[in-house]
Parts: C-alpha cells; sequence; structure tokens
C-alpha cells in the first residue's frame, strides 16, 4: 500500500492507494501550524487508513521548498528548516519516505497518468499559494 499526504496551507489530505493506483481510503482535516501537531495528525491518519496492513512507501507534499526530506521554507504554515522525513520516520522507522514541493509532485503525477509520458512539461497550481513545476 502506498500512502500519499497532500499538505497545503489550509487543508492536508491522507489517501491510500491500491495496486491499480486507485485512491482507497482519504481523510481530510485543517492543516495544523505547528509541526509537531502536524506531524502527529498525519501519523494518526496514516495509522487509522493502514489498518495494520502494510505500508509499502509514504509520499508526502509540502507547500514551500523543500531539500533532502526538510522543509527549508513554507510560507503558509511559517515553517522553517522543519526535518518532516526525519520527524515522520520516528512513526514509520522502515518505510521510506519521500517529501518534495507539492507542485512538484503533482506535475509529476499528472504527467505520469497520461497515455504517453511527455519529455517536459509545465505545471501550475493555484491555491492558498501558487505554484509552478
Amino acid at each position: 500500500m502506498i500512502i500519499t499526504v497532500d499538505t497545503g496551507g489550509t487543508k492536508t489530505l491522507v489517501a491510500s492507494f491500491d495496486e491499480e493506483k486507485n485512491p482507497k481510503h482519504t481523510i481530510k482535516f485543517p492543516t495544523p501550524k505547528n509541526v509537531n501537531q502536524y506531524i502527529q495528525r498525519v501519523a494518526d491518519q496514516i495509522h487509522l487508513i493502514a489498518n495494520d496492513k502494510p505500508i509499502d512507501a509514504i509520499s508526502a507534499a509540502l507547500p514551500g521548498v523543500v531539500k533532502d526530506g526538510v522543509a527549508v521554507w513554507c510560507q503558509n504554515l511559517g515553517w522553517k528548516n522543519q526535518p518532516i522525513r526525519e520527524l515522520l520516520s520516528r512513526y514509520f522507522p522502515n518505510i521510506p519516505i519521500f517529501i518534495a514541493n507539492d507542485a512538484n509532485m503533482a506535475g509529476l503525477a499528472s504527467m505520469l497518468r497520461l497515455p504517453k509520458t511527455p519529455r517536459c512539461g509545465l505545471y501550475i497550481t493555484l491555491g492558498t499559494g501558487v505554484g509552478t513545476s
């Protein structure tokens, strides 16, 4: 099972996907601005969705600058240099965790769903913030 976390400036979505890449379960909640509350809430929701089934990977999209699993700067959340991958790994120590910018992840996912994956693309996101990839 793959778990995805789409973190926005106002809401967070946690979802599981089956082998055919179809969403199975989705939970939505307001994004906590406090990093520790965010990590706890995300971990709780992942455990709820997984329901003791094995998790193959966790992917988390963040609304800001992300480098090596660290939220370098997330303007809408007020986060600076927060080690999100490390903090989530405490709850999921043996599971690969991928952390990246939300626009980059959305653009990549959109391109991979096309019948033929293009060599390059442009993706623009408009929400609480504006992003491109």
